[in-house]
């Protein structure tokens, strides 16, 4: 048994190693499909803002030059309205302006000779304020040129062995440092749109010229305004070559950017753009593109601005976690620099393939218990049964050995003449025919529980009260129960016949009451009580005694074949009695139990169906 412990023990080693560490491999190819999975609809959520904010840069980068003035004139000198003079449809935007090369201001929501559109008074005085704060920097602003590539300063990501996107998308597409143009171009305009962009300039220079006249004071502002006059003067039917940088941007304060594009016309530099909110623009981006999203409810969203290391301004959304184990970072494109989003997410939702092998590992698992667990249990029953097979043919030998001794023994009695009388004699004889009866019925047992596990036996049905089986036994059995001191007591209540194999209830009782005799012949009190009655469907045969009874956990197992409470017990036996038993109920379609007495003893019950049909 133990080199079976170490056998199975071995076996189990040897399955669970590589089966534990596939079930390892694949939870985690699965983990980081799950986190692969994760990351690229996190890509793609950063991806559409950075496609907005593209479309965004490059609807400002195609805007005519002349824009940021009230009325335009287009290709077919049609006087017309701008389309920056209403106001902006993004909430984030407070408005549009130019800073000229002076430093003055123009807005395309002021009219010639400075009437205000329907534009809020107090917004064109804040943008006015804030171009004043713009010309305190704009020669600190660093050329597009200058600029670093976006990619180099971009947090670095761990990055999954497989991406979910690779195994159908290669990555042709690589991030740019730029949303819009990388490098300026030249773009020729028609003279009027040249006097449109200088309006505010020109406007200003005869002003200035005024104010010199009135106060009559002669110097070179005088002669420079009338130059500046004079030069944009009769050249109506001329083009002119500017050159159109790409947007940039600065922070003109803790709340706004100023997002702008550089003309170069004459060699002077105008700024045309707009100023950007920040928290308005966070929550802009928040309220679009995360809230009502599913994983807003398992993810936490964090977008920053920031100047350099300074942040500027920071939302948070979703679900905020300590320690989260899955992060992807974007820092966008120039001119959107300045922003940055995070996602993080505490617990990577599973994926539907998941559950189906989290149950499959446990179904294997399970499997793999039962199994080992009905292979030992039955390698165990096998080699009991091997062990109890060897006791019984030790037992069978003891008890042929027993009846054989005593036969040839009264034989050389007889022989030698020790019996002088002819009633010793008689009693020798008697005795001789109880050992061949005895020996007989052993070798009859051994025979018939051969034939019954072999299935071979015949039953011969007969209808009866069962009075002519307790008569025989009792004939068979009075003179032992005599011998031993055993009282027999039968309590027949049957009002019916019923249908039974007269010789095998005969071997039945006669086991059960040899069974009762050899474990109680050391009892106090000696006493074998039989009876016999009706329950419903069921004849119940209970042969009770008085004897030490059965332990609780042999009660059923005392009816397996070759079976001993005690097998070290100085009572002999053979084991198969009560086994026997079971075999001959069983094929005559019923059914035993054995039961301990609420006092001394145990009663072994015997179930045969009412009704048979032969």
């Amino acid at each position: 048994m133990k080199r079976l412990r170490i056998l199975i023990l071995l076996f189990i080693v040897i399955l669970c190693v590589p089966l534990g560490y596939f079930i390892m491999r694949t939870l985690y190819s699965l983990a980081q499909e799950e986190k692969s999975e994760l990351r690229y609809f996190s890509e793609t959520l950063f991806n559409e803002i950075e496609q907005e904010l593209a479309v965004w840069v490059r609807n400002e980068e195609s805007r005519a030059v002349d824009e940021y003035n009230y009325l335009v004139e287009d290709m077919s000198t049609t006087i017309k309205r701008s389309p920056l003079s209403k106001p902006p449809e993004q909430p984030f935007i407070l408005g549009y302006f130019q800073n000229n090369p002076d430093g003055s201001f123009q807005s395309p929501y002021i009219q010639q000779g400075g009437v205000i559109s329907e534009i809020d008074a107090s917004m064109i005085k804040q943008l006015k304020n804030l171009n004043s704060k713009f010309n305190q920097k704009r020669y600190q602003v660093p050329l597009p040129s200058e600029y670093q590539p976006v990619l180099e300063t971009k947090l670095k990501e761990p990055k999954a062995q497989t991406e979910f996107s690779e195994k159908y998308l290669a990555r042709s597409r690589k991030s740019s440092d730029s949303l819009g143009q990388k490098q300026k171009r030249v773009e020729s305009i028609r003279m009027e749109q040249a006097l449109n962009i200088a309006q505010q300039e020109m406007y200003s220079a005869k002003e200035e010229k005024e104010t010199i006249l009135s106060s009559k004071v002669s110097s070179d502002k005088l002669d420079k305004t009338d130059r500046m006059n004079e030069s944009w003067t009769g050249i109506h039917d001329q083009t002119l070559q500017v050159e159109v940088d790409s947007m940039q941007s600065v922070f003109i304060d803790n709340e706004c950017i100023y997002i702008f594009r550089r003309i170069a016309m004459r060699n002077q530099i105008y700024r045309q753009g707009c100023i950007i909110q920040i928290n308005p623009f966070l929550v802009y981006l928040s309220q679009k593109y995360f809230d009502h999203q599913p994983m807003s409810q398992f993810t936490h969203m964090v977008f920053v601005v920031a100047d350099g290391q300074k942040e500027m301004g920071v939302i948070h959304s979703g679900i905020h976690f300590s320690t989260p184990v899955f992060e992807v970072h974007r820092i966008f494109p120039r001119p959107f620099s300045f922003l940055r989003a995070r996602l993080t997410c505490a617990s990577i939702p599973p994926s539907s393939g998941r559950m189906t092998l989290q149950w499959m590992i446990f179904i294997l698992a399970g499997v793999i218990v039962i199994g080992l667990v009905a292979i030992y249990h039955s390698a165990w029953k096998v080699m009991e049964l091997s062990h109890r097979r060897s006791q019984f043919v030790s037992s069978v030998t003891h008890e042929l050995k027993t009846p054989l001794t005593n036969i040839r023994m009264y034989i050389e009695m007889l022989e030698q003449g020790i019996a002088t009388t002819h009633e010793r004699e008689q009693q020798y004889y008697h005795i001789l025919s109880s050992e061949c009866q005895r020996l007989s019925r052993l070798i009859y047992n051994v025979l018939d529980f051969s034939k019954l596990e072999k299935k071979q036996i015949k039953l011969n049905w007969n209808e009866g009260k069962f009075d002519e089986v307790i008569d025989e036994v009792e004939e068979i059995m009075t003179p032992k129960l005599q011998k031993e001191g055993f009282t027999f007591d039968v309590n027949q209540t049957l009002s019916v016949p019923f249908w039974y194999d007269r010789e095998i209830m005969v071997q039945v009782l006669m086991n059960m009451i040899e069974n009762s005799i050899k474990f109680g012949k050391h009892s106090p009190e000696k006493k074998i009580t039989l009876s016999i009655v009706e329950k419903g469907k069921w004849i119940e045969i209970h042969l009770s005694d008085t004897g030490p009874g059965i332990a609780n956990f042999a009660l059923k197992k005392v009816f397996e074949d070759f079976y001993r409470v005690d097998p070290l017990a100085k009572t002999s036996g053979t084991g198969i009695g009560l086994a026997f038993v079971r075999k001959l109920i069983h094929a005559c379609g019923g059914k035993v139990r054995a039961e301990n007495n609420t006092g001394a003893g145990c009663s072994i019950i015997v179930m045969l169906p009412k009704i048979h049909h032969p």
